[in-house]
C-alpha cells in the first residue's frame, strides 16, 4: 500500500498542474469569450440590458391595480374650538362655541385604483420595450468592440513572441561566430577589430532581446486588461502566428463585400433612437386625450372621549367610482414638448445620414489598408528571404576564411531588419483585416 502513495501523489500533482496550466492558456476564440464574460464594459452593458427589462416591469406596474392601506391614531389633548353666530335660541351670548374634534380617534383605510385608459401610459410602455431593445443592441456593440480590441492585443502578443524567437536565434548564431572569431584572434589569424565588431552586434542583439522581453510583459498585461483577467496571474496564448496567418488565405472575399449599414450595431442604435423619439412624440400627443381611472375605498372610523371606550364601535365608509380627467388648456406646454420631440427626431435622422457616409468612408479606408497590407507582406517576405540568402552566403564565406566580420555584421543587421519588417507586416495585415471586419459589422 505504501508503494502506491508516492505514485498517486505525483500523479495528483501532475494532474493539478496540468489543469492549472490549461486554465491559464487561451486560444484567440477562448480569449474573446472570456472577455465577453469578464470585461467590465461588457458586464456593465449586460447589466444595462437587465435593468432595461426591469424598467418595462416598472412602467407596466402603473397599469396594474394599485392597492394601499393606511391606519391613523390621533390623541388631541387640546381640542380646537370654532364659533358660530348665535341664531337666538342658544342663550344670551352672541356666539355659540363648538369643539372641533374629539379626544381620541382611530381611522383605517383600504384604497384601490385601476387605470382604465391613458394614452401616455401606453406609449410609455412601448417606449420602454424599445429601450430594452436599444440596451440589447448596445450590449452587442460592446461585445464586438471588445472582440476587436482583444484580437489586436492577442496578435500583438503573438508577434512579440515571434520577435523574441528570431532574436534568440540570432543571438545563438552570433555566439557561435563570436566564439570562432575569438579562437582565430587568439591564434593571431585575425585582428581584434573583427572580434569587436561582432561582439558589438552581439551586445546590441542582447539589448534588443531584453527590450522585447519587457515589451512581451506589457503586451500580456494589455491583453489581460482587455479580457478582464486578473493582472497578477500568469497567462499564455496557444495560437501560433503561422496558423493565424495561414487562415488569411481564405479571407480575400471580405475585401469584396458590399456595405450593409444595418450590420453595424451603431446604426441599429440610431434607428432605435428614432423609434423611441417617435413614441415620445406620440406620448405628448396622447396628453391631449382624457384619462380614466376606477377607484374604490373603504374606511373604518372610531372615536371616543376616553381611551378605554375607543374600541367600542367602528363606523364604516365605502366609496366606489370613476375619475375622468380631461386636459383643456396647459399654456401650450404639450405643444412645445411635441415640437421638441420632432426636432430631436430630425437631429437623429441627420446623424443617421452622416453615419452612413462615415461607414462608407471607414470601409473604403480599411479596405485600402487591407489590400495595401497584403501587397506589403509579399514585399517584406521577399526581402526577408533575400536577406536570409545573403546572410547564409556571407556566413559560408566567413566560415571558409574568405569573408570579413564587417560583411557578416552588416548581413546580420539587414537580416534582423528584414525579419522585423516581415513580422510587422503580418501584424499590420491582421489588424487591417480586424478593422475591415469591424467596419463591415462582422
Amino acid at each position: 500500500m505504501k508503494r502506491f502513495l508516492p505514485a498517486t501523489f505525483l500523479l495528483l500533482c501532475f494532474f493539478t498542474n496540468a489543469v492549472s496550466q490549461s486554465e491559464n492558456a487561451f486560444s484567440l476564440k477562448q480569449t474573446i469569450e472570456y472577455a465577453k464574460a469578464n470585461n467590465a464594459n461588457a458586464k456593465n452593458a449586460k447589466l444595462d440590458e437587465k435593468a432595461s427589462l426591469k424598467k418595462i416591469h416598472e412602467i407596466r406596474a402603473i397599469g396594474l391595480p394599485q392597492v394601499s392601506a393606511s391606519g391613523r391614531f390621533v390623541y388631541t389633548p387640546q381640542i380646537p374650538t370654532i364659533g358660530i353666530k348665535n341664531p337666538g335660541f342658544f342663550g344670551p351670548n352672541p356666539t355659540v362655541e363648538f369643539p372641533q374634534g374629539i379626544d381620541y380617534s382611530v381611522n383605517g383605510t383600504l384604497s384601490a385604483n385601476q387605470l382604465l385608459f391613458d394614452g401616455s401610459f401606453l406609449m410609455g410602455l412601448k417606449a420602454a420595450k424599445e429601450y430594452a431593445l436599444l440596451a440589447r443592441i448596445n450590449s452587442e456593440r460592446t461585445d464586438k468592440q471588445i472582440a476587436s480590441d482583444v484580437t489586436k492585443a492577442y496578435f500583438l502578443v503573438i508577434i512579440t513572441e515571434e520577435n523574441i524567437k528570431l532574436v534568440d536565434k540570432n543571438i545563438q548564431t552570433l555566439e557561435k561566430i563570436l566564439s570562432d572569431l575569438k579562437a582565430l584572434y587568439k591564434n593571431g589569424l585575425i585582428e581584434k577589430t573583427d572580434v569587436d565588431r561582432i561582439e558589438l552586434a552581439y551586445s546590441n542583439t542582447k539589448l534588443q532581446s531584453g527590450k522585447l522581453q519587457d515589451a512581451r510583459e506589457i503586451c500580456y498585461y494589455l491583453l489581460k486588461l482587455q479580457m478582464g483577467y486578473p493582472g497578477n496571474q500568469k497567462i499564455s496564448v496557444t495560437d501560433q502566428m503561422q496558423d493565424i496567418y495561414s487562415n488569411l488565405a481564405d479571407a480575400d472575399a471580405i475585401a469584396e463585400e458590399k456595405v450593409v449599414y444595418a450590420n453595424r450595431p451603431e446604426y441599429k442604435m440610431l434607428e432605435q433612437q428614432i423609434k423611441m423619439q417617435t413614441l415620445d412624440k406620440k406620448r405628448y400627443q396622447f396628453g391631449y386625450a382624457p384619462s380614466l381611472v376606477a377607484f374604490a375605498q373603504h374606511q373604518q372610523n372610531a372615536f371616543a372621549v376616553d381611551f378605554g371606550s375607543l374600541n367600542n364601535r367602528y363606523y364604516p365608509g365605502t366609496q366606489i367610482g370613476l375619475n375622468l380627467s380631461l386636459p383643456i388648456f396647459d399654456g401650450f406646454m404639450k405643444n412645445s414638448q411635441i415640437e421638441q420631440a420632432r426636432i430631436n427626431i430630425q437631429k437623429t435622422q441627420n446623424q443617421k445620414s452622416q453615419f452612413e457616409s462615415a461607414i462608407e468612408t471607414e470601409v473604403f479606408s480599411n479596405r485600402t489598408k487591407y489590400l495595401r497590407a497584403k501587397e506589403q507582406i509579399k514585399v517584406q517576405k521577399k526581402n526577408m528571404e533575400l536577406a536570409e540568402e545573403i546572410y547564409n552566403k556571407v556566413n559560408i564565406k566567413f566560415s571558409n576564411g574568405v569573408g570579413s566580420s564587417l560583411e557578416i555584421s552588416q548581413a546580420e543587421t539587414d537580416l534582423k531588419t528584414a525579419q522585423t519588417g516581415y513580422l510587422n507586416a503580418i501584424y499590420d495585415l491582421l489588424v487591417a483585416k480586424t478593422d475591415l471586419e469591424q467596419s463591415l459589422g462582422k
